[in-house]
């Protein structure tokens, strides 16, 4: 790593250096914007609320210039690389720990394995917002609408979020091919273009459209695309027939199909339509039971890195 740049006010040593001269002890970074540090900062205030340590979150923002997974990445890499992650400095000691998105970083190979980089179990937190929160709360909230008005469809979670995401499948594994061959084709990076609206199922001409774009894109001939697409989709399926889409599926996906299901359910009531999209995964959000059992894929590794931290300290 270029040492001017850890030098600069916005470089990994200047970050270092914050969380060294700041009274909190423990520095648990969040990826996203949206309601991330709202959901983390829930988790951690159960999990560590026996722990005789002092936590502070951090956006990725705090991390490096341009904030996100990058910003992340590469604070932790600085950290790990100079013995950093836990570390005792002029009396005072220090952990950090990073709650990543997964994405499909597993699939990818490219997920880091630390007890201090810390990844969602499904693709991302929005993924947790709408399989465990309330959605006829949430979404009646951020639409100032009766609860009433959309109960029946969305009062099962979970049974919703399996349902919509099953209707998307054909554009997930158009998405999980794209990013985990490197293409130059935007998939994750947008809603799909084969539900519309988005709550309906795919359309097989968009499909077969968007299927054309990926194999020009791929550079492969017809055969070899069939095979490697085929493979892909395999892989896809498995995830859906296990129950484990919301591993492949982008939870920020349900914010738009909630929305579109949401304006069908109430017809022609007048509601926060405006944005509605803006406001309702933070509403589905303060929905959310932190002492419940799906806590704990985050809670754990959260309790482990304290638990080093009090180690490194007291012994």
């Amino acid at each position: 790593m270029d040492g001017t740049d850890r030098l600069t006010p916005t470089g990994p040593e200047s970050a270092l250096r914050r969380l060294q001269m700041s009274e909190a002890e423990l520095f648990v970074f969040v990826e996203g914007v949206e309601a991330d540090r709202f959901v983390v900062g829930s988790i951690c205030e159960k999990a560590l609320v026996d722990a005789p340590l002092t936590y502070a979150t951090r956006a990725a923002a705090d991390a490096g210039p341009g904030g996100g997974k990058g910003a992340l990445l590469t604070f932790f890499a600085y950290l790990a690389e100079h013995g950093r992650l836990c570390h005792t400095f002029e009396g005072k000691t220090t952990a950090a720990v990073f709650c990543l998105d997964k994405d499909i970083d597993d699939i990818r190979g490219v997920r880091q394995y630390s007890p201090h980089a810390v990844y969602t179990e499904h693709y991302d937190i929005q993924s947790y917002i709408y399989r465990h929160g309330d959605l006829v709360m949430g979404a009646a909230a951020a639409g100032s609408l009766d609860p009433q008005q959309l109960r029946g469809e969305l009062t099962e979670s979970l049974a919703w979020c399996r349902a919509v995401a099953g209707r998307w499948q054909e554009w997930v594994a158009i998405c999980v091919f794209a990013r985990r061959t490197g293409l130059d084709y935007r998939g994750y990076g947008r809603p799909s273009p084969l539900n519309e609206p988005p709550d309906a199922a795919a359309d097989l001409l968009s499909h077969d459209s968007e299927m054309v774009q990926l194999r020009e894109a791929s550079g492969l001939s017809g055969d070899e695309f069939t095979q490697a697409f085929g493979r892909t989709a395999a892989l896809v399926k498995r995830y859906y027939g296990h129950d484990k889409q919301d591993r492949v599926f982008k939870g920020k996906w349900y914010t738009r199909i909630l929305a579109a299901a949401v304006a069908r359910l109430v017809r022609d009531t007048k509601y926060q339509k405006a944005g509605f999209e803006k406001r309702v995964a933070s509403a589905v959000a303060a929905t959310l039971d932190f002492t419940a059992p799906w806590t704990q894929y985050l809670a754990g590794p959260l309790r482990t890195v304290a638990g080093m931290l009090r180690d490194e300290r007291d012994g």
